[in-house]
């Protein structure tokens, strides 16, 4: 069985599978009790862990391997690594997900307390930005005078270029636009074949840039983290 963890900045979760097929899975806080309660021989577990927050590996009671011992003279498991070893875990088992699956050049954007924006082909993975997250912009607001919070929206047509008429839409769309705008930028800039996206946000972010004309293909994901650590198992235990 392989457990795979994802200690990010915000949420930390956990998912145990068998074969490929899930079998457990849930927040970190719960993995000792939910082990206990499905009777899970601990000897049969592999663990692999990406941590942003090693704070919180205290509550990892497993033997286990952590994604950057893995990170060997500007390699990863076959994959080339042109950055510092000071890339984040969750950074660079993402690019080897999708390094393993695809050699396109790939923009993979991690939209989280902070978004990544990362070119992963078939040469390995050349680096990436680090953006402001959509929390992070919309706190800055809360310095301002009588200025409300701003919050997120589905965009149309119509609202993505129609200039805000009051200090409500000036300080939503204005938020809005200091998110998303960025990524558009970067994404014209490096001109991937593919966009692939996963995170809190994916789902707006997506939309911004299908309606703003981008003309590449964009793709939404989930549990890339966890998808990654498992590959990373299976090339351990070959």
């Amino acid at each position: 069985m392989i457990l795979t963890i994802d200690i990010g900045n915000t949420n930390q979760t956990y998912f145990l599978t068998h074969l490929d097929e899930e079998i457990l899975h849930g927040n970190l806080e719960h993995l000792n009790a939910d082990l206990e309660k499905n009777r899970i021989q601990l000897d049969l577990v592999k663990t692999y862990i990406s941590s942003v927050k090693d704070s919180k590996l205290s509550k990892v009671e497993l033997p286990n391997i952590l994604v950057r011992k893995n990170l060997v003279n500007s390699h990863f498991l076959g994959m080339p690594v042109h950055y510092t070893k000071t890339i984040g875990d969750d950074r660079l088992v993402a690019a080897f997900y999708f390094f393993q699956t695809s050699k396109k050049k790939q923009l993979i954007i991690d939209s989280g307390s902070f978004t990544t924006i990362d070119l992963v082909d078939g040469n390995g993975f050349h680096g990436g930005f680090i953006l402001p997250g959509w929390n992070k912009i919309r706190d800055n607001y809360s310095q301002g005078e009588n200025l409300k919070t701003p919050e997120l929206h589905s965009l149309n047509k119509n609202s993505l270029h129609k200039i805000p008429k009051n200090t409500e839409e000036a300080i939503n769309k204005g938020a809005l636009l200091s998110f998303l705008a960025p990524i558009k930028q970067i994404i014209e800039l490096q001109s991937p074949e593919v966009v692939f996206i996963y995170g809190g946000n994916q789902k707006i972010i997506s939309e911004y840039l299908t309606l703003d004309g981008i003309n590449i293909p964009i793709k939404c994901m989930n549990n890339v983290v966890h998808l990654g650590l498992q590959l990373l198992a299976k090339e351990r235990l070959i």
